[in-house]
């Protein structure tokens, strides 16, 4: 009986030391968490490979830099609830971690973090110099989607009427 008794406590602590180390994993990225995989992130392998078509916002950052950990919340937050455009307008959001892909930060002559640019088919379009909240970013976004929606509308018609 003893030794039943004592198998369940340790089986008992055991589940409880697992579901301490599964929560401790959930928490490790939480939501606007800088260093969150969840993200979409380019490396010098696919960064012109994926820029090179539709209209891409991107997001050159350090993770220890500590406007980039304050602004980090408001970029996945704008991300997600823009996600939709991916599919209605062409339009995505990407980052680039300027630690560990700093040789394609220097190329794109990146001045500091955060710094965010556009780019259209490949180009870099302009830099975003507003303010650095959901609102003011997100006024940014759409109206800089519906204009990328204009353009490949207008394009496409173009190309099949042969003008």
């Amino acid at each position: 009986m003893l030794r039943r008794t004592l198998s369940l406590l340790l089986l008992g602590l055991a589940c409880l030391v697992a579901l301490g180390a599964s929560t401790a994993e959930a928490k490790k990225w939480e939501f606007g968490d800088i260093n969150n995989p969840n993200l979409a992130s380019l490396t010098s392998s696919n960064f012109t490979s994926t820029l090179s078509k539709g209209m891409w916002l991107v997001e050159f950052y350090s993770p220890y830099c500590k406007h980039c950990k304050k602004f980090a919340p408001v970029w996945q937050d704008l991300a997600e609830y823009e996600e939709h455009l991916a599919d209605s307008h062409d339009f995505r959001f990407t980052r680039v971690n300027c630690i560990t892909q700093g040789d394609l930060c220097g190329e794109q002559q990146i001045p500091g973090f955060p710094s965010i640019f556009l780019w259209a088919d490949g180009v870099r379009f302009e830099e975003y110099e507003g303010e650095r909240d959901f609102d003011a970013m997100l006024a940014y976004v759409e109206a800089r989607a519906a204009d990328w929606r204009s353009y490949s509308a207008q394009k496409a018609e173009a190309l099949s009427t042969g003008r």
